[in-house]
């Protein structure tokens, strides 16, 4: 049988924060306003509902010239740990991003920004969306202070990020969400469109088919035209 039939029950990789030696001892405390006292993400964030970005917060480090943003799962069901977001470039004088923010490969707030792929071939976020029945999953918000940009555009994959804020990390944080698959969820109700950038996975584009998914992204309902053209589900769930 192949590894996709028969899956490994959990990452056997650690995560990126891990594998980089800040330059300084000081620390880098990340929070969220979209995480519950006991840890939990709330569900705006899922891919189980309307799949935005949570907001995050961080304290300042002094000589940032650049943040970066790295989001793991290292619970899924596969050898590496799925990435759900990418994120760098966020300019040295910010320590906070809004909830919400784009699919798209580079932002205009906050300005600069580039967002890579996730683990979903899309650019920006995908919420967790664990297998039901699979427990828990932890999610690891880790935050890299940097002592310069980094010249790297979005078809960037994670590797060679990595390589990137070895040689520029200043100080790191990270703080660890969980959540858990819904209990009478059925698979029907998620649906994904499989074509388009942000997100889902197919090539790129600006079609009707991108603004229905994008609006599904942002938590609205499709119309009936996009219905009737049809809707891809997700196979891949983390």
């Amino acid at each position: 049988m192949s590894d996709r039939e028969h899956p490994p029950e959990h990452s056997g990789e650690t995560i990126t924060i891990y594998k980089v030696d800040p330059i300084l001892d000081t620390g880098v405390v990340v929070t969220s306003a979209g995480q519950a006292p006991d840890g939990r993400l709330d569900d705006r964030h899922s891919a189980y509902h309307d799949n935005i970005s949570p907001p995050l917060e961080w304290t300042d480090v002094p000589g940032a010239m650049s943040w970066a943003v790295i989001v793991e799962d290292p619970d899924a069901p596969q050898t590496q740990p799925f990435v759900h977001w990418m994120i760098w470039n966020i300019e040295g004088g910010i320590t906070a991003l809004p909830a919400g923010l784009p699919n798209a490969e580079r932002l205009v707030t906050p300005q600069g920004a580039v967002q890579g792929r996730n683990s979903m071939h899309g650019h920006g976020w995908f919420g967790p969306r664990p297998p039901q029945g699979h427990g828990m999953h932890r999610y690891y918000f880790q935050v890299f202070a940097l002592d310069a940009s980094i010249p790297m555009g979005p078809e960037t994959p994670l590797p060679e990020l990595l390589n990137a804020l070895k040689g520029r990390t200043l100080a790191s944080g990270e703080m660890m969400a969980t959540y858990e698959a819904p209990e009478n969820k059925p698979e029907e109700d998620f649906r994904y469109r499989t074509e388009g950038g942000g997100g889902g996975k197919g090539r790129a584009g600006g079609g009707d088919d991108d603004r229905a998914r994008n609006a599904r992204l942002r938590g609205e309902r499709p119309s009936p035209s996009d219905r009737e053209r049809g809707e891809g589900s997700i196979a891949d769930r983390t």
